[in-house]
């Protein structure tokens, strides 16, 4: 298996540590609690079902799925619970296990073998994930979307998914897939079409979870339904002894009706929206994080996502001019790219991706005023560095 065909799940091999996705596409919610309203759409009565199922099957849950004002589905409290106290716990026969990290298709693979299976034991699951309309990552961007991210590494990752797709339903994958189209959906094959593949992908690669002490990769019910919050302090206990379930336990005090949030990992916006179709921090920050294209230890042929979350400090003058220049260069080409657009006809919404061309663009927006403000920070630096010399010259 090519290095191209691990590029789908990336970034929670590099974590290995649970990451889940928002359920509703959009911004991930703000970290003070929203109160929870009421909605009787269909998703949602299926979500009831899913915490019923999960209780029928020996599990726990503290929790009830619900929309806040905004709309966007989360998981809230149904009860005071205190740090080191049990979220929920779902146990071992409600978790889809999609197998080892050998192929990228294989979450994919498995749920839509649950998707198109008769009276499948994870049926209660499968009628609770978000509509296409509401799910979206890079598997699932369209096509006229993918130049608005304005990151040739960006641009290559989201295409390279999308071939690894279609070939994978045009059967080009055969000498090398763990797992075949026909061998995980039968005669369903037959009739697949690539945008439901890519549905299914964008489910499934931006759901399955990773981690010690087991290999696999993992599709968790009702884990999969907590929003993002930077920083959220709740946190996974899985498969201990005596109760080889899946928990989540408290990492912090949680009011009756607060949201019940979780942490994806320290992303950058870029990140965020091509993996979980949110803006995990850019709209939460002041200045605005740099992209993870544009952070100084970004390195495209690493084969990672990750970058670490710490400023440019510079040891000496040179390094201080060196990085702003290469920053201003940056801001610049975008700069020129907006004057080009701006002799263009605006971008158009595909039906079904409004808000996601709303995200998109909000993206672009974030990507200038964090390059105008670290430009500005290490311009300070400059200034401040000349002063002290000043000032230590006048002393003597």
């Amino acid at each position: 298996m090519t290095a191209m065909l691990l590029a789908l799940f990336v970034l929670a091999v590099a974590l290995m540590v649970p990451q889940l996705p928002a359920v509703a596409l959009g911004e991930a919610p703000a970290s003070a609690p929203v109160r929870a309203v009421q909605s009787k759409r269909q998703e949602d009565v299926a979500a009831d079902e899913l915490v019923a199922w999960i209780l029928e099957s020996g599990g726990k849950a503290n929790v009830e799925v619900r929309r806040n004002a905004a709309g966007v589905r989360g998981l809230y409290a149904t009860r005071r619970i205190e740090a080191g106290q049990d979220i929920y716990s779902v146990p071992l026969s409600c978790i889809l296990n999609a197998g080892d990290m050998q192929d990228f298709s294989l979450p994919t693979l498995a749920l839509l073998r649950e998707m198109h299976t008769p009276c499948s034991r994870f049926s209660a699951y499968v009628r609770a994930m978000p509509p296409p309309e509401h799910q979206l990552n890079g598997c699932n961007l369209p096509l006229s979307y993918v130049p608005l991210l304005q990151s040739s590494y960006w641009e290559d990752q989201v295409l390279t998914w999308r071939s690894l797709l279609t070939r994978l339903l045009g059967g080009e994958l055969n000498d090398s897939a763990a797992v075949l189209l026909p061998e995980a959906v039968g005669r369903a094959a037959d009739n697949m079409t690539l945008l439901e593949l890519q549905y299914a992908c964008s489910l499934a690669s931006s759901r399955y979870i990773t981690g010690e002490p087991r290999q696999r990769m993992l599709l968790v019910p009702l884990f999969d339904m907590a929003n993002h919050r930077p920083g959220c302090p709740h946190a996974v206990r899985s498969f201990e002894r005596p109760d080889p379930s899946f928990r989540l336990v408290a990492g912090e005090r949680i009011r009756k009706g607060e949201e019940v949030c979780y942490s994806y990992g320290d992303m950058a916006d870029d990140v965020a929206l091509v993996h979980y179709g949110i803006l995990a921090g850019g709209s939460h920050t002041h200045p605005p994080r740099l992209l993870m294209v544009d952070h100084h230890l970004f390195d495209p042929e690493a084969g990672s996502n990750l970058v670490p979350p710490v400023p440019f400090e510079p040891a000496t003058e040179k390094e201080r001019r060196r990085e702003l220049k290469r920053l201003r260069a940056r801001l610049a080409d975008l700069r020129e790219l907006d004057r080009r657009a701006a002799a263009l006809p605006a971008p158009q919404p595909e039906p079904g991706y409004e808000r996601a061309l709303k995200l998109m663009l909000r993206l672009q927006v974030i990507r200038r005023e964090a390059l105008e403000a670290e430009i500005g920070r290490l311009g300070a630096l400059g200034k401040a560095a000349k002063m002290g010399k000043g000032g230590a010259q006048e002393e003597l």
